[in-house]
């Protein structure tokens, strides 16, 4: 069984990126390959329904689920451990900020992205719902939604995602989750999954989070202004009855014949798409913004734990080890990075006198700031071929460097 040594040894911290009920989420790097990593802390009680092999492999419902998918909107699992106590699951890291997030700042979206992002959730449904095992999500929200920096959108989080044959254990995200999956013992289908994304297409439209009282919900529906045929199509997803929802291929049919209706309406499909460009845009620097205020986080948080692994004001190789785990997992902005790079070079050319990895931090510096690092990569190649007269190349060192 893997414990927290494991960890510890493999996997660096970098910060908490999330946390829920049942779990807390890390950004990680991989020491070995130095690759970011999400790494996905459940608590304690998921022990109970897990299985712990003698060779150390561990199961639960959702890591096999996950290592049973394989479609672009999901993320990828790549490892799973016991540290104290307590399952990990290590899937890809999804750059870029939760939908909910995105709308708390920035508001509703425009009406054609919100569709685009409601369509393309409503085929990872259908990729789940169609499986030879099919699967239901159970809890589709914006939280678990991610915009990365493209646009572009994924689906996180299979916490309580389970087989299409499971009656409801009374779980899910209140305003999203319909009816029945608070009901115990209730059957549930494809079309509990229907009634949340139709909350979730709510919530996109106007950036406000559904009521839990449906009678309440559906008046703020009516009054939403937008077309009568996007109201339409959020209140037969949020039907009570499960079984009078539409299926995910009416869905298809429905915003097939809204498509048609509209066909041949130039101007409105020029002003869609430059809306839809707008917001890309605004996603865009939306996230650099956000980008440059989480690497000056970094930055701070690696002077600190350098600062403490200092030995007599000079950089020790623990120090230099982090330095480069920021470095290599793009941490750092340009101007730190460029700084850190030259430091870490020069201790692995002049303390450690290893000249290959000398060599690959003087690359990643400009020689119009560091006129020097032509010398240095010089000399690093040079003592590729060292034949061994110590002094002979101390001469030569000293003569490339100073020119």
């Amino acid at each position: 069984m893997y414990n927290s040594a494991y960890f510890s040894k493999r996997y660096k911290i970098i910060k908490k990126i999330g946390t829920g009920g049942m779990s807390s989420v890390y950004l990680c790097v991989d020491k070995n390959i130095n690759k970011k990593w999400a790494v996905k802390k459940l608590s304690e009680s998921t022990l109970f329904y897990s299985n712990l092999s003698s060779d150390g492999s561990i199961s639960n419902p959702e890591i096999e689920l996950l290592k049973s998918l394989d479609y672009y909107m999901f993320p990828g699992i790549s490892d799973a451990f016991i540290e104290d106590g307590k399952i990990c699951i290590v899937t890809d890291y999804i750059e870029g900020q939760t939908l909910s997030s995105y709308l708390k700042t920035n508001g509703a979206l425009p009406v054609e992205v919100a569709l685009s992002y409601f369509k393309e959730l409503l085929y990872a449904l259908e990729y789940l719902h169609t499986r030879d095992n099919p699967i239901l999500y159970l809890d589709m929200k914006p939280a678990n939604i991610m915009i990365r920096p493209d646009g572009s959108i994924r689906l996180i989080d299979f916490g309580i995602a389970g087989s299409i044959l499971l009656k409801s254990k009374s779980i899910g995200s209140i305003g999203y989750s319909p009816p029945e999956q608070y009901i115990e013992g209730a059957r549930l289908s494809e079309k509990s999954d229907i009634f949340a994304l139709g909350m979730t297409l709510y919530e996109m439209l106007t950036g406000k989070k559904p009521d839990s009282d449906l009678s309440i919900q559906r008046k703020k529906i009516n009054s939403m202004r937008i077309g009568k045929s996007i109201k339409q199509l959020i209140l037969l997803c949020i039907r009570e009855d499960m079984e009078s929802r539409p299926s995910i291929n009416q869905i298809k049919e429905y915003l097939n014949r809204r498509k048609r209706r509209e066909k041949g309406a130039l101007p409105v499909a020029v002003i869609t798409c430059i809306v839809s460009i707008l917001f890309i845009f605004l996603v865009f620097f939306a996230y650099e913004k956000n980008n440059r205020q989480l690497k000056e986080e970094y930055r701070t948080e690696m002077i600190k734990k350098v600062s403490e692994n200092m030995e007599n004001g000079e950089y020790s190789r623990e120090a230099i080890r982090i330095i480069c785990g920021y470095i290599d997992g793009n941490f750092l902005d340009k101007e730190s990075d460029e700084k850190y790079s030259y430091e870490v070079a020069r201790y692995y050319f002049y303390t450690e006198k290893d000249y290959a990895r000398a060599k690959v931090y003087f690359s990643r510096l400009s020689t119009d700031k560091f006129p020097e690092v032509n010398g240095y990569i010089t000399v690093c190649n040079k003592m590729s071929s060292f034949d061994g007269n110590e002094e002979k190349m101390a001469d030569l060192m000293k003569a490339e460097v100073e020119n």
